[in-house]
């Protein structure tokens, strides 16, 4: 097997191989979102400094401040672990029930009310797709998921009480 970069294998985070290396053993998804997690963890309200990437109008620091270093630690997370978790389903097995989710969102993409129009064909795409069309089907769709840009941190999240 081929490495994948001088010292890793497959990304830390998502396990992929299918994205270049970009640095400390993440691929180019994963990395800059490591990277602003480590930004965020820095931030210190006391040391202007360290608070890169912090959003700099209308925020009370005194007030806000943990609001929004947690939401934005949390947000990249997430992010982090969707594309672990997108990368494994890609290896398979892919059930009636993953089509069906990853259908709805496509639709969901276009405008359309996925959930309205495909909500209960789970049962259908597990007893007329094979194993082996799911996954096709399913890799097909991931990529018109993966062309569309992630938009980023979510600014009115810091707020949505938990």
């Amino acid at each position: 097997m081929d490495k994948w970069s001088n010292k890793f294998n497959e990304c830390l985070n998502c396990s992929t191989r299918r994205f270049p290396h970009c640095g400390r053993g993440y691929c180019s998804r994963c990395y800059p979102i490591v990277e602003k997690i480590e930004q965020v963890k820095l931030w210190d309200r006391h040391k202007p400094d360290t608070l890169k990437g912090f959003p700099r109008s209308g925020v009370d620091l005194s007030r806000d401040f943990l609001k929004f270093k947690n939401s934005y630690g949390d947000q990249y997370a997430k992010r982090l672990s969707s594309l672990k978790y997108f990368e494994k389903k890609l290896t398979g097995p892919i059930s009636g029930l993953d089509l069906e989710y990853i259908i709805i969102e496509v639709a969901n993409l276009s405008g359309a009310d996925g959930g309205f129009l495909f909500g209960h064909d789970a049962g259908a795409f597990e007893s007329h797709l094979d194993q082996r069309q799911r996954i096709f089907v399913y890799e097909k769709l991931h990529t018109i998921l993966e062309a569309k840009k992630w938009k980023g941190i979510d600014k009115y999240m810091v707020f949505d009480s938990k």
